[in-house]
């Protein structure tokens, strides 16, 4: 069950941009929102202090492999180069690397290790957000209308404001 969360306006429309795309610098979406760099990166922080973001995910394409490692680590030195697939850095410090199923054999230090067959989100772990109309930033409490150009999803309330905005995206062009 998915649990609400309050949001303001700023904190909403980062979420919506990281979840299109979480790999997404606090430069890029700075420039997305209009927002200062620092802001965003302080917003993100806020969010993943307060739990709303908890989870990172990776999604590793590969044929060969149906079993990989998960690990948690404290530094990338103890892993053996040829067992690390990717890695990542988290926000405490530590890594979060996946691996190559010879490195469950191995032994290095890590904080925390799970064999995985498919690395996914769960539904469970998502949450609901609150939606604001990009328009006239009003909450959106039925379903968005999405409005879709150069690479952003914009979201509206009702078709009025779906249309100023389209208006006002095609003058800005």
């Amino acid at each position: 069950m998915k649990r609400p969360v309050n949001l303001n306006y700023n904190e909403s429309k980062i979420l919506r941009i990281l979840k299109e795309d979480s790999r997404r610098s606090a430069s890029e979406i700075a420039e997305m929102t209009g927002l200062n760099r620092n802001t965003v990166s302080r917003i993100i922080s806020n969010l993943v202090e307060r739990g709303i973001i908890r989870n990172f995910t990776i999604n590793v394409d590969s044929e060969d492999e149906d079993i990989m490692v998960l690990a948690e680590v404290e530094n990338l030195f103890d892993i053996p180069e040829e067992f690390m697939v990717e890695s990542i850095e988290l926000s405490d410090g530590t890594f979060l690397v996946v691996l190559r199923k010879e490195a469950m054999y191995e032994k290095f230090p890590v904080r925390s290790m799970k064999i995985v067959h498919k690395l996914s989100r769960y539904e469970e772990n998502e949450v609901d957000f609150d939606l604001y109309c990009d328009y006239c930033r009003k909450q959106i409490l039925d379903a968005p209308l999405k409005l879709q150009t150069k690479g952003n999803t914009y979201y509206a309330c009702c078709p009025n404001c779906k249309r100023s905005l389209e208006n006002i995206l095609h003058t800005t062009r």
